[in-house]
């Protein structure tokens, strides 16, 4: 199984993702120190950016949302699973599922009901993680964005 792989599956089964992930910091020397660090990711969403593919996750380590590079990642094994939070009382907790929509707002964001039912309408948004990587894909006429499913194998 490839990490790209795993990390769909972790989202589709919303579980954590346990890596080893490398940190690039200067010490006092001004030297760059390599550290690499073991992580549990709950993963919001994975798009392709210009960077490669990129994970935005929840992250145990820094207690915070952070990008992490598919490419970057050391090991990586599926953890426990972790059940989406809950909204807020009388909001909906909706998630990107459009390239556009990710680059744009947090990692999930929560609506009033009647809100969030036209964006999920729309197709930009989904109810929970989207289990697939979200990339910019131009239609015919060069305009316009869409989410489209990478192969794994690939």
């Amino acid at each position: 199984m490839t990490t790209l792989d795993m990390v769909l599956q972790a989202v589709a089964e919303t579980r954590l993702l346990n890596v080893k992930y490398p940190t690039e910091y200067r010490d006092r020397s001004g030297e760059t120190v390599t550290v690499i660090r073991t992580r549990d990711l709950k993963i919001s969403s994975v798009y392709e950016g210009r960077e490669g593919t990129v994970i935005v996750a929840f992250d145990s380590y820094r207690k915070d949302f952070r990008s992490f590079r598919i490419d970057r990642i050391i090991e990586a094994n599926l953890g426990e699973v972790s059940p989406l939070k809950a909204a807020p009382e009388g909001k909906v907790r909706l998630y990107p599922a459009n390239y556009k929509v990710r680059k744009a707002v947090p990692p999930s964001t929560d609506f009033s009901p009647e809100y969030a039912e036209k964006l999920l309408a729309g197709g930009m948004f989904a109810p929970a993680p989207v289990a697939k990587v979200l990339t910019y894909c131009p239609t015919e006429s060069q305009v316009g964005w869409a989410a489209k499913v990478l192969a794994a194998a690939q």
